[in-house]
């Protein structure tokens, strides 16, 4: 019995470049207002740039790439997830250390 929709059976590179967006997105949902919550408490610096919380948004990606290379076993997906992810974490790193954003 699958524990997943049908969507997320889908072996090809559009599938996981679609979700390797798609997955930080979702995961901004839960991890900014934590980390609001965190600010105001006082254990964060308050004027870290916002590209290096976005940096945390994208460690789900690399579950998801886990996920399909072990569990699922989807060569494809996989291999779109890990390569956008890779340039989404080069990006955002460029970009914090150039505090731009």
């Amino acid at each position: 019995m699958r524990k997943l929709p049908a969507f997320f059976y889908n072996d090809s590179y559009k599938h996981g470049i679609l979700l390797a967006f798609v997955i930080p997105l979702l995961s901004a949902i839960p991890i900014f207002p934590l980390l609001n919550g965190v600010k105001a408490m006082g254990w964060i610096d308050p004027q870290m740039s916002y590209s290096k919380y976005l940096l945390l948004c994208c460690i789900p990606n690399f579950i998801a790439f886990r996920q399909y290379v072990k569990v699922l076993q989807m060569e494809k997906t996989s291999k779109a997830i890990f390569i956008v992810s890779l340039v989404e974490v080069a990006l955002l790193i460029i970009l914090s250390n150039r505090s731009i954003f």
